[in-house]
């Protein structure tokens, strides 16, 4: 007997390429709904997501939404019209699309009949900064930028409404994923940005003096979890994280390392508050879930990261 569909809401971002792969590995039907649909693919997108039925829709628009969902039995909720670093200056446009559009998720996927809704939040923006011990699940969480903001928001109508519509919910609160895949052109993911500039020879802005902490987790590691937490039908909310935090100044270095380049420094003194401290994510719940533990030795994915972009983005 044949697995049930899954649809993947905005299947085609960085993180969503690995899941749908990761999908299709098992055995299961796949179908993808993005704002660029098929047409807007790049060759690395086109590579990853082949064997999956790709639509192109909005999650504001519940006829798009519908003609995804019908017929499939788990929703994954991994669209954004947002990041982290401009959230802030498009608030309302946070609220309209994303928190908006989670709710307009849960009904659509309850009037088509689904039974499990996957949300992919973030552990980086949703716990905030200032805390020495590790965030886990059940920390109160205090996120300082409108992005983790609405990704807060957003879990708690998961948690609360879907439940009432008969849909199942997986929160999925990922680190910082980092990987082959993320070019750093969206100013998105700091390896991604720091190898773009050091490769042109151009200045690394690091906010602050370089020593806040922050948890990495290879993006093939956060995507199998994710698809291992959805196959034993786990509910409620997982940190998915490596359990090992690297500063700045240390991404920086293995990336001079691995590129045989050194990087020119600007320290930038007023730095963002979303650059200050540490970030630690608890990654137990996971590891006990799973059996198993994430990569946490950085430096050799680098490399492999550092390889994909040379033939991908440095060579062009």
């Amino acid at each position: 007997m044949g697995k049930e569909p899954v649809v993947v809401i905005g299947g085609t971002g960085f993180c969503g390429p690995y899941l749908v792969q990761q999908l299709i590995g098992q055995g299961y039907p796949v179908r993808v709904m993005s704002r660029r649909g098929a047409h807007g693919l790049d060759p690395w997108q086109r590579e990853m997501l082949k064997g999956a039925e790709i639509l192109r829709g909005d999650m504001s628009n519940r006829f798009d939404l519908t003609n995804a969902i019908e017929g499939a039995e788990t929703v994954v909720h991994a669209a954004s019209a947002s990041k982290s670093r401009n959230s802030d200056v498009a608030i309302e446009q946070d609220i309209d699309i994303n928190l908006k559009g989670t709710v307009s998720i849960i009904q659509a996927a309850s009037a088509c009949g689904a039974k499990r809704l996957v949300y992919l939040s973030s552990a980086g923006a949703i716990y905030g900064i200032g805390q020495d011990r590790p965030y886990s699940e059940t920390d109160t969480c205090k996120p300082i930028s409108s992005y983790g903001i609405v990704k807060l928001a957003a879990e708690a109508y998961i948690t609360n409404l879907a439940p009432a519509h008969g849909l199942s919910p997986l929160i999925t609160r990922i680190s910082n994923p980092f990987g082959p895949g993320q070019t750093g052109a969206d100013g998105q993911g700091i390896v991604a940005v720091f190898s773009r500039l050091i490769e042109k020879g151009q200045p690394v802005r690091v906010f602050g003096d370089g020593s806040a902490e922050r948890d990495y987790i290879t993006v093939e590691d956060a995507m199998r979890a994710v698809q291992e937490l959805m196959d034993m039908g786990e509910e409620g909310i997982v940190n998915i994280a490596s359990g090992k935090s690297h500063s700045i100044a240390s991404i920086l270095g293995m990336l001079e390392e691995v590129m045989g380049q050194t990087a020119e420094r600007t320290y930038v003194d007023a730095a963002r508050r979303a650059d200050l401290g540490h970030v630690h994510i608890n990654n137990d719940k996971m590891v006990a879930r799973l059996g198993w533990k994430p990569d946490q030795e950085a430096k050799p994915y680098i490399q492999k990261y550092i390889d994909w972009m040379s033939k991908s983005v440095f060579a062009s």
